[in-house]
Order: C-alpha cells, then sequence, then structure tokens
C-alpha cells in the first residue's frame, strides 16, 4: 500500500501537469461543436451565408443550391445544414485554416452575437495552437 506520503502523492511532477493541460486543449473540431448551436441559433440569412460560404470555397455551389432551394426547410434547417457541411470539413491537417476562414464568414454577416460567438472560437483556437 502506497502511504500518503509517498513522493507519488505528495508532489506533481511539471510533465504530469503539462499532460493534464493538454488534455484539455481541444481540436478544431471539437471547437466548433461546441459553437454550433450558438451559430445556427443567431444566423439570420441562410442565404447570405450560404453564398458567403460558397464564396469562401468552404461548401459546393450544389450544397448551397440544394439548401437554399428545399422549400420545407425553415431558416433554422438552412443554417444547421450549412453550418453542418463547414463541421464535416474538419478533421485533417488545414482543420485551423478551415476554422478560421469561418469565422471569417461568420463576421461578415453583420451581427454582434455572431462577432462575440467567433472571438471566442478564435480564443479557443489560439490557446489550442498554444500547446501544439
Amino acid at each position: 500500500m502506497i502511504s500518503s506520503t509517498s513522493p507519488h502523492h505528495a508532489t506533481t511532477s511539471v510533465e504530469d501537469t503539462q499532460r493534464d493541460e493538454r488534455e484539455h486543449v481541444q481540436s478544431p473540431k471539437n471547437i466548433l461543436t461546441r459553437h454550433l448551436s450558438d451559430i445556427t441559433d443567431v444566423v439570420l440569412d441562410p442565404e447570405k451565408l450560404a453564398n458567403d460560404l460558397h464564396s469562401a470555397r468552404l461548401i459546393t455551389f450544389h450544397i448551397k443550391d440544394r439548401v437554399l432551394t428545399t422549400s420545407s426547410y425553415s431558416r433554422y434547417d438552412k443554417v444547421s445544414k450549412l453550418v453542418n457541411d463547414v463541421w464535416r470539413l474538419l478533421g485533417g491537417d488545414s482543420d485551423r485554416e478551415i476554422l478560421i476562414t469561418f469565422c471569417d464568414v461568420l463576421k461578415r454577416q453583420n451581427n454582434e452575437t455572431l462577432t462575440g460567438i467567433t472571438r471566442d472560437i478564435l480564443r479557443e483556437l489560439d490557446q489550442d495552437q498554444q500547446w501544439r
């Protein structure tokens, strides 16, 4: 049995502390996942979002057209599908660049709440980068 005075229990090494802190750092995909519902709730113009995402090459024309021309989709459904299409892009080497581009698109939506969300995402992304 290890006593409470054991060196393993009495102190935590710097390496253990750094490893624990790195485990809390999130990938770009996880960062976006935490903000998906907030983004979907506050985007008011799915057509502008779709056009801006297409211009930024984050979605194809086919996706943009499919989402915007399906009349049974509500505003919320359209935004959700567009944002989820961007989310699906994440999982590779260019995740950071994709997420930064997505934040730039969100900033162009002229919405203070979205600007705050993008600020939070970029702050989290910068924290993630510090550990890499």
